[in-house]
């Protein structure tokens, strides 16, 4: 092409009442830092968190490329930015990516047959995938070519349709190894726009889950070995977020999905200490902490200045139900040990529990209240099962073995008008 294409990556929010989700877009962040840096000037690229603005800017200057997060709060939404695009430029690529996708290859091929906006998806991590769909598109000399072009042979990290409408793909799932080879987001000013006192910083220091709960989008055997962001990077994104603070913000959040329970995130821990004290901020950290090494995770939290409760997240306390949900790997005895340790520190702690796991009982579910309320739990959250797109628990096989009724639900908050 002639001249640099237009890229639009959103992680959309939901604003009608307030913000649904109100981290920072550090998602779409990675994969744009790493589009920046492979391609140069070959690519003119926006970020966008509110739908209002991502509305205007389809309308006022379209884009060639429009890439969207799919989680199961932004779904709708974004499905509908994608036909606002293609109603304004039928040459569009639209691009999905995110955990809200279906495991098996006739549940996929469901999927995009069910949602024709889509010209690509990208399951699982998206630089590598988003990257080479943008070399495919670099390619083309025609604008008007770019959808079609895609079609010809398949992408490795993309799930795409052929010429057939029949799903391609060559390595349908990418993952970095070495993480710092995608440059930082915040120390690229990328996120510097997000800075606006509504939205709460996001950092990430590792990808990744060694458990296996078929309940969540992460318990896939994909993404079960953990690959780091190196310290002294973590450092830095740290510094920077603190230089850039609004006096109005005192949250931030750790995306990790088990903070807390590595070596390393000790050394993490000191460094956020040390923001506090030059910064004061942050006064609150939201994270999921580690499901073991518990020992560890409470050393952690010591160093954070009460900043972070312990999360002690025990879905179920019935052994059979955490076979069910190949959770058995988590030492729930040795979580709950800790206990009278955890309250002589005077650290405060938090537990979730799922109601309608597959073969928990009305007096199960019953008995792991009371042994959390018994244990000294302070906060016990209950949720009702959900089956997520992407977790092992919502294919058609465990549905059938469980006997599953299931009904839609819409979550809170997510509903808005747009023009």
């Amino acid at each position: 092409m002639d001249k640099p294409i237009k890229i639009y990556l959103g992680d959309l929010t939901y604003n009608t009442v307030a913000l649904s989700t109100d981290v920072f877009p550090l998602n779409v962040g990675y994969i744009a830092s790493y589009c920046i840096d492979k391609f140069g000037k070959d690519v003119e690229i926006k970020l966008f968190k509110y739908i209002e603005e991502l509305n205007a800017e389809i309308n006022n200057s379209p884009p060639d490329i429009i890439g969207l997060s799919n989680y199961c709060w932004n779904h709708k939404v974004s499905l509908e930015m994608f036909r606002i695009a293609k109603e304004k430029n039928p040459n569009v690529l639209t691009v999905w990516g995110g955990p809200n996708f279906p495991i098996d290859l006739s549940s996929q091929q469901q999927f995009m047959d069910k949602y024709v906006e889509v010209d690509a998806y990208i399951p699982i991590e998206g630089e590598e995938g988003f990257a080479n769909l943008v070399e495919c598109v670099l390619n083309v000399n025609s604008n008007e070519h770019i959808v079609k072009n895609i079609r010809f042979k398949p992408i490795d990290g993309c799930i795409t349709r052929n010429l057939e409408n029949k799903l391609q793909y060559s390595i349908p799932v990418t993952r970095l190894r070495k993480l710092d080879e995608i440059p930082s987001p915040y120390l690229m000013g990328l996120m510097d726009k997000f800075f606006d006192g509504k939205l709460v910083p996001m950092i990430q220091t590792n990808r990744g889950c060694p458990f296996t709960c078929t309940f969540c989008t992460d318990g896939k055997d994909e993404v079960m070995k953990v690959n780091y962001f190196s310290i002294e990077r973590v450092k830095n994104e740290l510094e920077y977020i603190g230089k850039n603070i609004p006096k109005t913000t005192h949250e931030m959040e750790i995306s990790d999905l088990n903070f807390g329970m590595y070596e390393r995130d000790l050394e993490i821990c000191h460094k956020i200490s040390e923001i506090q004290q030059k910064y004061n901020w942050p006064k609150h950290i939201v994270a999921s902490t580690g499901k073991n090494r518990k020992e560890r995770v409470i050393e952690s939290i010591r160093i954070l200045n009460g900043a972070m409760n312990l999360t002690m997240s025990v879905q179920s306390l019935d052994n059979q139900v955490l076979k069910n949900i190949r959770r058995n790997n988590i030492s729930v005895d040795t979580m709950l040990s800790l206990a009278p340790s955890i309250s002589s520190s005077k650290l405060r702690t938090y537990s979730e529990i799922i109601l309608g796991l597959p073969g928990e009982t009305y007096q199960s579910h019953i008995n792991t209240i009371k042994e959390l309320v018994t244990s000294g739990i302070d906060f016990i959250k209950g949720y009702t099962l959900m089956l997520l797109m992407g977790s092992e628990l919502e294919m058609l096989k465990e549905r059938e073995k469980w006997g599953f009724k299931t009904k839609f639900r819409v979550l809170t908050m997510d509903f808005t008008k747009i023009k």
